[in-house]
């Protein structure tokens, strides 16, 4: 049985006690049931497979990646946005090489994205952030 966790995709974990994926950054987001970032390396979670999961990573990694442009440093690879934005372009990957089907997801995930049609779970953190920038 799964239940609906912060972030995208599914999570079976009935008793929210998080763990860290195995061989996850020091840098990555420790996993807590209440942040997404936490739901991308929990080893809990677990992918959809449908055009709308594909979507939701696409909105929450342009999310992310607003951030760390945000982000002032000389080595933005310590931000854990930076671990966080190279698991989903793994997933995102993933989906792209997959099969026909799911690499038209993307195709059209970053479509929405180009035109600014973002995941209703991450619009209003998007919008905010593009206002902000």
């Amino acid at each position: 049985s799964a239940i609906t966790p912060p972030g995208p995709g599914l999570c079976i974990d009935i008793m929210r006690a998080p763990k860290l994926i195995l061989g996850a950054a020091t840098e990555a987001p420790t996993p807590d049931c209440v942040n997404p970032a936490g739901c991308m390396f929990c080893d809990f979670h677990r992918d959809m497979q449908n055009q709308d999961y594909v979507w939701s990573l696409a909105s929450y990694r342009y999310c992310k990646t607003l951030e760390l442009e945000q982000f002032k440093s000389m080595d933005n690879s310590s931000h854990p946005a930076a671990k966080l934005i190279e698991r989903i372009n793994n997933k995102i990957e993933y989906f792209k090489s997959s099969d026909e089907t799911q690499n038209s997801w993307v195709e059209e995930a970053m479509n929405r994205i180009r035109e600014g049609r973002y995941h209703p779970m991450f619009d209003g953190f998007i919008q905010l952030m593009e206002v902000g920038a």
